[in-house]
């Protein structure tokens, strides 16, 4: 899953590593690279005016700082909430089995949502 990720497969990425909370569902790390491949789309698929240049790596896992959101075409408000919820869902499930640094993945991606006028709706 990482090394699709980093091939800037997130798609690919997403359904390994979904393969892989499957097969192995206490594993930490698989379920915060999940949320961070959700972040990726998500950050994405934000409104053209919200850009970030948070940097969601954590140790482990790729980086993602600097994506500019502006390039992407998808936003559809569905979608979004979508991998809003599936971002911060996996960051939730990594932190909880472990994985301290999913905290600080999960408050950026709370910031991105929150920035992209949806506060309070998260």
């Amino acid at each position: 899953g990482v090394h699709a990720f980093e091939g800037g497969n997130i798609t690919s990425a997403i359904s390994i590593l979904r393969q892989g909370s499957e097969v192995y569902p206490n594993e930490a790390t698989i379920w915060n690279n999940l949320a961070v491949a959700f972040a990726t789309q998500f950050v994405a698929a934000a409104r053209p005016a919200v850009t970030s240049s948070d940097d969601f790596s954590t140790t482990g896992t790729p980086t993602l700082g600097g994506v500019d959101s502006s390039s992407n075409t998808c936003s559809n408000e569905r979608n979004r909430l979508h991998l809003y919820c599936e971002a911060a869902s996996a960051a939730t499930i990594a932190l909880r089995l472990g994985h301290s640094e999913s905290q600080e993945l999960l408050l950026a991606i709370q910031s991105v949502w929150d920035n992209d006028g949806n506060e309070g709706d998260g």
